[in-house]
């Protein structure tokens, strides 16, 4: 793709269904907050209290600008598939399914464990579009059931749990199932010290051929041909 190595800087607008994911999102936080997954319990080193915990929509998802930059991702690379690591309440993977669906190509395949969140991932990703599957489970224990190793994948969104062990070992994973000069961004950089280190870690390894931090924020890295099995 060469998108961060030696490309010029360019511009770009909203996705024609930004307003409509927006009235979407604004319906997930107006119904209130659900349960954490419960697998957050057996997490060893979260830097946060997960009993009896929960989350709303707003509290979990990628802002408006972020999630016009992915849209945009996707149109300008007319990828084949785009997987993501937490699905949420469906917002990030309804700015990526948006920019499918503007390609005309592509699928989105999205893992999301909790079930309730799943559901209303669901429901708003096909208000989006078609271009998608939503996997009621965990990237770990899916992954080789939704995905056979000869296809490819463009773009990965790392967006699940938020530690050094979690991101690493789904990094590892995903590395040789990724086109040779594929994308991986990973959310939440600065969500605790422990991931910060991690993202820099993975930013500067051999595996990397260039790498971005957008917004403070999102990290963004170009595999090399080295990551491939």
């Amino acid at each position: 793709m060469g998108l961060l190595g030696g490309r010029p800087v360019v511009e770009f607008g909203e996705t024609g269904q930004a307003g409509r994911i927006e009235e979407l999102a604004a319906d997930a936080e107006a119904a209130g907050p659900l349960p954490l997954w419960e697998g957050y319990a057996a997490v060893e080193n979260y830097p946060y209290p997960v009993r009896d915990a929960t989350r709303s929509s707003d509290g979990v998802r990628i802002d408006r600008g972020m999630g016009n930059f992915f849209a945009y991702l996707v149109e300008e690379t007319a990828p084949e598939t785009v997987l993501e690591i937490g699905a949420a309440f469906g917002v990030s993977g309804m700015y990526w399914l948006a920019g499918l669906t503007a390609s005309g190509r592509g699928e989105l395949i999205t893992f999301e464990p909790n079930g309730a969140w799943a559901a209303v991932a669901r429901q708003n990703l096909a208000a989006i579009g078609s271009r998608f599957r939503l996997v009621a489970g965990t990237f770990e224990e899916n992954l080789e059931a939704a995905l056979p190793r000869s296809r490819r994948i463009d773009i990965a969104f790392i967006d699940g749990i938020h530690t050094a062990a979690a991101i690493e070992g789904q990094f590892a994973l995903l590395a040789p199932r990724m086109r040779p000069d594929g994308l991986v961004l990973f959310d939440d950089t600065d969500f605790s010290p422990e991931m910060t280190s991690s993202w820099r870690a993975i930013a500067t390894s051999e595996r990397v051929a260039a790498s971005a931090l957008l917004a403070g924020r999102v990290g963004i890295v170009e595999l090399s041909g080295q990551t491939l099995a």
